[in-house]
C-alpha cells in the first residue's frame, strides 16, 4: 500500500496524548478516498433518532368498533326486555292469570273439603293443609334464594376464538363472577369431584400460572363443563322423581302439586349450582315453561286414560272376535280381554309419567340456558 508523504516518524508520547497538538499531515476525511490510494476511510454515523407516528392498524380499530356495537345490542336488548312497558304488562297478566288459575283449583278442592263433617272434616282439612303448606313452603324457598344469590348478567362470547382481546374481554367480565363463588361452593359438587373443582376455582382467582389468556379460558371452559354436568344429575333425579310420582298417583290436584314442587326444587337446586340470579326476561320464559307443565300434568291424566281405553277395547274386540274357532284360544282371549281394564289404566299412568318427566326435562335444559353465566356464541 503506497503513500505520497514519506514522514514515517511515530508521533511523540506528548502529541499522542494530545492528538489536536500532533505534528501530523491532516487526516483525511472520513467517507473519502486519500490521494494515490484505493482505499475509502469509513464514514461514521451519528445515532438518528426517527419519531414515528402512525393511525393504529385498521384491525385494533375494527376490535374497538365490535366491541361498542355489542354494547350497543345489549343495551336495546336490555331496553327492549326490561324497560319496555309492553312488556311489563303482559308479565303481570300472565302471572296474575296464573294464580288465578290456582286459586280457582284450590278453592275447588277446599269446598270438596267443607263437604265434610265431624272427623271426616278435619281429616279432608289436614289433607288439604298438606299439599298448600308444602307449595308454599318451596316459594318462600324460592324467593328467599333468589334474593341471596348475586346478580350477574349473562355474558356471551366464543371460547374458540382467536382473537386475543376477545378473550381478554372476556376474561375481565368473568373474574367478577369467579369471585362472588362462596368458598364452600365446591359442596354442591358430588364427594368425588370437589378437591379438584376447588383447586380449579383457587387457579382461575389467582391466574397466577397462566402464561396467557389460552389456558385460562381452557380452564374456565372447563369449570362451566362441570356446572352443566352437575345440572343435568339435578334434571335427570327430578325427572325420574316426577316420572314415578304422577305414575302412582291417580288424583289430578295431586298430579298438578307434585309438578310444582319438584320443578321448583329444581329449578332452586340449578340457581345453587351456577350461584346467579337470572335476568326478568328469563325469569318469565321460566314462569311460562312452569305454568305449561302444571297445566299439561293436570289434563294429562284424563287423556291419557282415554287414550288408553280405546286402545284396551279395541284390542279385546280382536282377542274376542279372531279366536272364536279354538276353546282355549278363545278362553285366553277372554281372560286378556277382561284384564285390558286394568293394564290400560296402568299403560295409561305410565304414559302420563313418561311424559311429565319429558316436560320437565325440557324445562330444565331451559333453566340450565338461563342461569349459565357465559353463554357460547354458537348456541
Amino acid at each position: 500500500m503506497a503513500y505520497d508523504s514519506e514522514d514515517i516518524t511515530p508521533p511523540l508520547a506528548a502529541d499522542a496524548q494530545n492528538p489536536k497538538s500532533a505534528k501530523s499531515p491532516k487526516a483525511p476525511r472520513r467517507g473519502t478516498q486519500r490521494a494515490g490510494d484505493d482505499d475509502i476511510a469509513p464514514q461514521e454515523h451519528e445515532p438518528e433518532f426517527v419519531e414515528i407516528s402512525r393511525a393504529p392498524d385498521s384491525k385494533a380499530g375494527a376490535v374497538i368498533e365490535s366491541a361498542e356495537l355489542k354494547d350497543s345490542e345489549l343495551e336495546t336488548e336490555e331496553f327492549s326486555t326490561h324497560g319496555s312497558p309492553v312488556f311489563s304488562a303482559i308479565k303481570w297478566l300472565v302471572v296474575g292469570g296464573i294464580l288465578l288459575w290456582l286459586y280457582f283449583q284450590l278453592a275447588g278442592l277446599f269446598q270438596l273439603v267443607l263437604a265434610y263433617e265431624g272427623w271426616r272434616f278435619w281429616a279432608a282439612l289436614v289433607v288439604f293443609a298438606l299439599p298448600v303448606s308444602l307449595i308454599l313452603y318451596v316459594i318462600v324457598k324460592l324467593f328467599l334464594l333468589v334474593g341471596r344469590l348475586p346478580k350477574h348478567d349473562q355474558v356471551k362470547g366464543n371460547l374458540d376464538t382467536c382473537d386475543i382481546e376477545e378473550k381478554r374481554r372476556l376474561k375481565e367480565q368473568i373474574k367478577p363472577y369467579l369471585r362472588s363463588l362462596p368458598n364452600d361452593y365446591e359442596n354442591i359438587f358430588k364427594p368425588e369431584d370437589r378437591s379438584h373443582i376447588a383447586a380449579r376455582i383457587e387457579s382461575l382467582r389467582k391466574d397466577s400460572r397462566y402464561s396467557d389468556s389460552n389456558g385460562w379460558m381452557d380452564d374456565f371452559a372447563f369449570f362451566q363443563k362441570e356446572q352443566e354436568k352437575r345440572a343435568l344429575d339435578i334434571v335427570k333425579k327430578y325427572c325420574t322423581l316426577i316420572a314415578l310420582k304422577t305414575a302412582a298417583c291417580p288424583w289430578k290436584i295431586i298430579d298438578m302439586v307434585i309438578v310444582f314442587v319438584n320443578l321448583t326444587l329444581m329449578i332452586t337446586r340449578i340457581a345453587k349450582v351456577y350461584n346467579r340470579r337470572v335476568t326478568r326476561g328469563g325469569a318469565f320464559r321460566l314462569l311460562c315453561h312452569w305454568f305449561v307443565n302444571i297445566y299439561v300434568s293436570g289434563e294429562l291424566g284424563a287423556i291419557t286414560e282415554n287414550a288408553a281405553d280405546k286402545m284396551s277395547n279395541g284390542l279385546a274386540q280382536w282377542l274376542a272376535g279372531g279366536n272364536a274357532e279354538n276353546v282355549a284360544q278363545e278362553g285366553l282371549g277372554g281372560l286378556l280381554g277382561a284384564s285390558m281394564p286394568i293394564l290400560s289404566k296402568v299403560a295409561g299412568k305410565a304414559a302420563e309419567g313418561s311424559i311429565n318427566a319429558y316436560m320437565a326435562y325440557r324445562m330444565g335444559r331451559r333453566a340450565i340456558d338461563e342461569f349459565r353465566f357465559l353463554k357460547l356464541a354458537s348456541r
